[in-house]
C-alpha cells in the first residue's frame, strides 16, 4: 500500500527533471546563416530593367459568376462600355398544374419582369427608404429583351460533356445571330431609388365588413409588364405537355432571353444583380365552384351555386446559365496608345 501511495510523486520528479534538462539555452537568430554578410544588402543589382506597355485584355469567361450586370457605363479616359445579359430560365414547379384541374381554364391576367438592384432599405414612420449599391450613372438607356434560340449548354460536348462549357464576353455576336422576337423594349430607363409598393385586396369573409388591403414593400430594380400574349402562348398553353414536364425539356423548348442595351450618347447607366434574385413572374386566375367541408355544393339565394375567383402566381427563375456579354469602344487616344506599343524598350 506504501509504494502506491510513492508511485506517483516519484513520476512526477522524474517528469520535471527530464523537461528540464531537455531545455536547449544556446539561442541563434533566425536567418542569420541565409542572409549572411549584412553589407550585401546595400547591393542592388541593376543588371535587369521592368519593360511595361498596354494592351487591350483577352476576353473572360463570364458563365462562372453569381453576379451579373447591365447598361452602359461611360469613363472619360477609357471609353464608352456596353454590358449585355444572356439567361436560361427555370421552372420553379416542373409538369405544373395552373388551376386546381388539368384542363382548366386559366387566364393570365399580368406578366412582370423584376430585376432587383443591390440596395439597403431604411423603414421609416411613414415609408421605406433605399440606398443603392453597384449602380452606376443616371443617364438614360435603351433595353430590349429578345427571346433567344442559343441553346446553353452546362457541359462542353468537345469534352465528351466532362467539362463545363465556358462562355466569354466576346460571344455577343454570335449570340446575337440567334435571336427571337423581340418582347419588349424599355426606352430611356434610368435606375431610380424608388422601391415599389404592391397591394393585394383580399374581400371581407363577413358581410359589411371592409376589404383587407395588404402593403407589400420591393426593392428598387427594373420592374416591368411584358405582354400577356406570348407567355399565355409559351408557357399556360403548354400545361400537361412535354415542354413543362421538367426543366430539360424546358431549356430546351423555352432556351432563354437575351437582354441588349444601348445609349444614343456616351452617357448611360450599370448596374450589377444577383442573378438568383431576378425573375418573371406569370399572374392568373381560375374560377372554382365553392363546396363546404363535405364537398357540398354552396349555393347563393337564388339556388345557384357559388363561384369563387382563385388568384395565382408562377415565377420563371434565371437559375440556369447565365452570362455576360462585353462591347468596348475605347476612346481614339487610349486605342492609338495600345495599337502598336513598343514591346522593346516600353510605353
Amino acid at each position: 500500500m506504501k509504494t502506491r501511495n510513492y508511485l506517483p510523486k516519484i513520476v512526477a520528479i522524474l517528469f520535471i527533471i527530464i523537461s528540464i534538462s531537455s531545455c536547449d539555452e544556446d539561442f541563434n537568430t533566425i536567418g542569420a546563416e541565409i542572409i549572411g554578410d549584412d553589407s550585401l544588402l546595400s547591393v542592388l543589382d541593376d543588371s535587369h530593367t521592368v519593360i511595361s506597355y498596354s494592351r487591350k485584355n483577352a476576353p473572360v469567361q463570364t458563365n462562372n459568376s453569381p453576379l451579373s450586370q447591365l447598361g452602359v457605363y461611360y469613363d472619360q479616359t477609357f471609353g464608352k462600355s456596353t454590358y449585355n445579359f444572356s439567361t436560361q430560365l427555370l421552372l420553379s414547379t416542373v409538369n405544373p398544374i395552373f388551376a386546381d384541374e388539368l384542363g382548366q381554364e386559366v387566364v393570365l391576367d399580368s406578366v412582370i419582369l423584376y430585376i432587383p438592384f443591390y440596395s439597403e432599405n431604411i423603414l421609416g414612420e411613414e415609408e421605406t427608404t433605399y440606398t443603392l449599391d453597384s449602380v452606376y450613372g443616371d443617364s438614360p438607356i435603351k433595353i430590349e429583351m429578345f427571346e433567344s434560340n442559343f441553346f446553353l449548354r452546362e457541359l462542353d460536348p468537345d469534352s465528351g460533356f466532362e467539362d463545363p462549357q465556358l462562355y466569354y464576353s466576346n460571344q455577343g455576336e454570335e449570340f446575337e445571330n440567334f435571336l427571337g422576337d423581340n418582347i419588349i423594349s424599355i426606352e430611356d430607363f434610368v435606375p431610380s431609388d424608388e422601391g415599389y409598393i404592391l397591394t393585394a385586396t383580399t374581400p371581407a369573409e363577413i358581410e359589411g365588413e371592409e376589404d383587407v388591403v395588404d402593403s407589400t414593400f420591393v426593392n428598387p430594380g427594373v420592374r416591368t409588364y411584358l405582354p400577356v400574349e406570348f407567355f399565355q402562348e409559351k408557357i399556360l398553353d403548354k400545361e400537361g405537355g412535354p415542354e413543362l414536364n421538367n426543366n430539360n425539356n424546358f431549356k430546351n423548348y423555352f432556351r432563354g432571353l437575351y437582354f441588349r442595351t444601348s445609349s444614343e450618347t456616351n452617357d448611360g447607366s450599370m448596374f450589377k444583380f444577383n442573378n438568383a434574385t431576378a425573375s418573371i413572374t406569370l399572374y392568373y386566375h381560375f374560377e372554382r365552384p365553392k363546396e363546404n367541408d363535405l364537398g357540398e355544393p354552396i349555393l347563393d339565394e337564388n339556388g345557384i351555386q357559388i363561384i369563387d375567383t382563385i388568384n395565382s402566381e408562377f415565377p420563371l427563375n434565371f437559375g440556369g446559365v447565365n452570362l455576360n456579354t462585353f462591347d468596348n469602344d475605347l476612346s481614339s487616344e487610349v486605342a492609338a496608345a495600345i495599337e502598336n506599343p513598343n514591346t522593346v524598350i516600353g510605353e
